[in-house]
């Protein structure tokens, strides 16, 4: 990671990747599992939009599907698109720093407090941050269709019942928040902690139609895993993207090597030791 640090943006991801393949032999190797004798995953189908290209399970086996079973996590069942993965991770995908094609992010979910409401025990009453001009529960349960826990758990648009006219929206430290009630009994079950103590997000799927997505950590290893294959077989379109001065894709793309500095050891340190660990939130997350 002392290397990434100190390599420029066009060639981070190699050693950022590297690293992180380190660190996944280290995570099979402390729960006994067989060492990969190749990544696991491959990548041909490089788009003329850099994000539009397509990362897939290799067949063959290898560390990816490996560390998969180890953390027990979701696995690519087809192929993704580069920014599809980055979009998916919460401390990435921000629409403060949009990525053009407009792949679905992270939603924030906050806790609200039941006893002002009156809801019921078996029910847990949380506000969501979500994008777009939604005005009925229809559009609401639209635009979580590509999130799993959409369909995974019951749940319902505050008011949905009595058919109000309007959402209820709540405030939230992060804006406004459609008030949505989860059929479970722990805010748990929706989403846990991730990273930052009180910061929960519902995570869309990252294959399209998919019902199912992998971890963050493995998230992390497919999205790095493209970027060092641009990086280092397609280095004149990859350095173009980086162009703060012509490329709309430049800004996240820099965001993805600067964060994957900070957050990767702390995943990777999580799924070494098999217990989550938070920390304070950073300003504006």
């Amino acid at each position: 990671m002392f290397a990434a640090e100190a390599t420029g943006f066009a060639g981070r991801p190699l050693p950022l990747f590297y690293s992180l393949s380190q660190g996944g032999r280290a995570i099979l190797a402390a729960r006994g599992s067989a060492q990969p004798d190749r990544h696991g995953l491959v990548m041909r189908d490089v788009g003329a939009s850099l994000l539009k290209s397509v990362v897939r399970p290799d067949r063959r086996g290898g560390a990816f599907g490996l560390l998969c079973e180890a953390l027990d996590s979701a696995r690519l069942v087809n192929g993704v698109e580069l920014g599809a993965l980055l979009c998916s991770l919460p401390e990435l995908g921000n629409p403060v720093y949009p990525v053009p094609e407009g792949w679905p992010l992270p939603a924030l979910m906050w806790p609200e407090p039941t006893e002002s409401w009156g809801v019921p025990p078996t029910r847990v009453r949380t506000a969501v941050v979500l994008g777009g001009q939604l005005q009925t529960a229809d559009h609401v349960r639209q635009y979580l269709a590509p999130y799993p826990i959409s369909t995974e758990v019951t749940w319902e648009v505050a008011g949905e019942p009595m058919r109000l006219p309007h959402l209820m929206r709540s405030p939230t430290p992060a804006g406004y928040g459609v008030v949505i009630d989860w059929h479970v009994s722990t805010l748990d079950e929706v989403a846990s902690e991730y990273r930052w103590f009180g910061r929960r997000w519902l995570r869309p799927a990252v294959e399209p139609g998919g019902r199912s997505v992998p971890i963050p950590l493995m998230v992390w290893w497919a999205l790095l895993f493209g970027l060092s294959i641009l990086a280092r077989y397609h280095p004149v379109e990859w350095v173009r993207a980086l162009d703060l001065d012509r490329s709309a894709v430049a800004v996240p793309l820099r965001r993805v090597m600067e964060e994957a500095l900070i957050g990767l050891p702390h995943l990777v340190l999580e799924a070494l030791t098999d217990q989550q660990i938070l920390v304070s939130p950073p300003d504006g997350i």
